[in-house]
């Protein structure tokens, strides 16, 4: 008699878990303000659980390097809010706690996820070489401008010192994003596979940028919005024209 696979039990669970977690973001956030407080550890998870989806559907030789990645981007983060260099200055607040170095710790999956999905979309066209580091650190920086007007927004994760004319977010962010961003991608790709071929982390990164995209269009962000759909398009071209 054969015995039941747990292994995927476990990853239909996460799925579900995953999925739920989604729609009652969206929900949350468009429909009201946000999670009620007592439920404000739920962003913690949801980010915890897209970065455990993201490093079991990546190549194995990936995991390690995703790591590696989320860990930069980490320090990026630590660097920034000490010395407002790259990004400009900005603290965090308890929304997503626990903190480190006054960083959100999940910060380290954001940056796992989001960079395995451009690795995943752009390294089976172009490789592992310069040109996906180059275009993988623009991918980002695009992706930011959907993510920062919500985060900073009506998800109250961080605060500027000094607020700049996107939606309250300084020019100075973008930059440091595609310095952040240029780092982070040299180092999952160094120590990663030559083949970053996988649909299912591909869907992980692309739900990240609908989250925030369906966010933005429910709390009147329409630029943001636009970016984030523009997005999902181009994701959707890329795919068909490979």
């Amino acid at each position: 008699m054969k015995r039941p696979d747990w292994r995927r039990g476990v990853r239909y669970l996460l799925h579900a878990a995953y999925g739920f977690l989604w729609l009652g973001g969206v929900h949350s956030y468009v429909a009201a303000s946000g999670p009620p407080a007592h439920l404000a550890w739920v962003g913690t998870l949801f980010m915890s659980l897209a970065a455990a989806l993201a490093l079991m559907h990546a190549p194995s030789r990936a995991r390690l390097a995703l790591l590696a990645g989320g860990v930069v981007g980490y320090l990026i983060e630590a660097l920034g809010v000490y010395t407002g260099i790259p990004f400009g200055g900005y603290h965090y607040t308890q929304a997503f706690a626990p903190l480190a170095f006054h960083v959100p710790v999940v910060m380290i999956a954001a940056w796992l996820v989001l960079s395995g999905y451009v690795a995943a979309l752009l390294v089976p066209l172009l490789g592992r070489g310069l040109r996906s580091v180059v275009l993988g650190a623009a991918a980002l920086t695009l992706i930011d401008f959907v993510l920062d007007p919500v985060a900073a927004g009506p998800m109250d994760l961080w605060r500027w010192d000094a607020p700049g004319v996107y939606y309250g977010i300084p020019w100075t962010n973008f930059a440091g994003w595609y310095v952040a961003g240029a780092l982070v991608m040299a180092v999952v790709l160094r120590g990663g596979p030559t083949s970053w071929d996988s649909a299912a982390l591909r869907c992980v990164g692309l739900s990240i940028v609908a989250f925030f995209t369906a966010v933005a269009m429910g709390a009147g962000l329409l630029i943001p919005a636009a970016i984030g759909l523009l997005l999902i398009l181009g994701h959707a071209l890329l795919r068909h024209t490979r």
